[in-house]
């Protein structure tokens, strides 16, 4: 077994467990193991002990066979314990980051709720007070000099920028890729804890 396992990292387990293909053909070589150790017969197990090891008797390369099998499944299991506990330990260290991120994502929300509302209320007002001026008998000019337009830009420009924040923290929570998050973000989290 190989001293040194390639990590796999919470993106990418996240980015895998999406594909459903990879899914299905790893589910389909696990049957087809399964399926090959369970109807293989005797004799085709002793016929490809000795294909692999034509040198040596036939109750010898079964023995060697068995150890090849035995290898194989312990490295199977030995890597699968490694990869889990990789994973594990990934998954603890995204944590506190994966929760400042939902927690954030949901002030981004309520926050451009409320840039909506104020946006909406604003215009709600000034529409009614234009109603009131027109129905009081005012023209169009003192109509528009006394209901100017107030300047909602900086909402307007706040609720761009918390929706772009709130993508990539979106991003991030789909895909647990810290290549999404905004710049800083995953360093101001761990400096806090």
């Amino acid at each position: 077994m190989k001293n040194h396992l390639p990590k796999v990292t919470s993106a990418e387990l996240t980015h895998l467990m999406r594909n459903a293909r990879l899914i299905e053909n790893v589910d389909a070589m696990r049957r087809d193991i399964a399926r090959a150790a369970n109807y293989l017969p005797t004799v085709g197990f002793v016929a490809l002990a000795r294909k692999r090891h034509p040198d040596l008797p036939v109750a010898a390369a079964f023995d060697a066979f068995m150890v090849e099998v035995a290898d194989f499944i312990a490295e199977a299991r030995a890597i699968g314990s490694i990869a889990v506990a990789d994973l594990d330990e990934e998954e603890k260290r995204l944590a506190p980051v994966v929760a400042a991120a939902a927690r954030r994502d949901l002030e981004i929300q309520r926050r451009v709720e409320n840039i909506d509302k104020s946006i909406a209320t604003n215009k709600s007002r000034r529409d009614e007070k234009r109603k009131k001026l027109i129905a009081a008998g005012l023209n169009l000019a003192e109509v528009n000099s006394h209901t100017a337009t107030e300047d909602t830009s900086n909402l307007s420009d706040e609720r761009a920028e918390l929706l772009t924040e709130g993508g990539a923290l979106q991003e991030f929570l789909r895909t647990r890729d810290e290549r999404t998050l905004p710049e800083g973000f995953a360093e101001k989290v761990r400096e806090a804890a």
